[in-house]
């Protein structure tokens, strides 16, 4: 029983591990998007003052 559990809490801790990552990875992904957003509206109020 003693090597299911372990491998029960390592499985957790893996699982754990991958939302981590998951999480990191939305979260890099959002803030360029939000880079390119902005710089998506610079380049549109550029062109309006022209």
């Amino acid at each position: 029983m003693g090597k299911v559990g372990r491998s029960a809490g390592q499985g957790a801790q893996q699982g754990i591990e991958d939302q981590e990552e998951t999480a990191a990875a939305k979260s890099a992904l959002n803030a360029n998007n939000a880079k390119l957003k902005m710089k998506k509206a610079g380049e549109d109020n550029s062109l309006s003052l022209i």
